[in-house]
């Protein structure tokens, strides 16, 4: 079976730093295969099993202190 990939524009990551905690936020919001964040394109992209419920994720992304789309 192949695995679902999720998009979530992210802004205020400035370094790796902050792409680990948007990366955490992440993987305590959702059953996840892969998270990459990425400072560079604004973005995290999740890899899963099932389809990601995007509005817990957000908001666990929010509560880091971190803006998404």
């Amino acid at each position: 079976m192949k695995n679902v990939v999720t998009r979530i524009e992210v802004k205020g990551m400035m370094c790796s730093n902050c792409e680990r905690h948007v990366r955490e936020a992440v993987e305590k919001a959702a059953e996840t295969v892969s998270v990459t964040a990425d400072r560079t394109r604004n973005e995290v992209v999740i890899e899963s099993a099932e389809p990601v419920d995007a509005e817990k994720v957000k908001a666990s992304i929010r509560e880091a202190g971190f803006e998404v789309e």
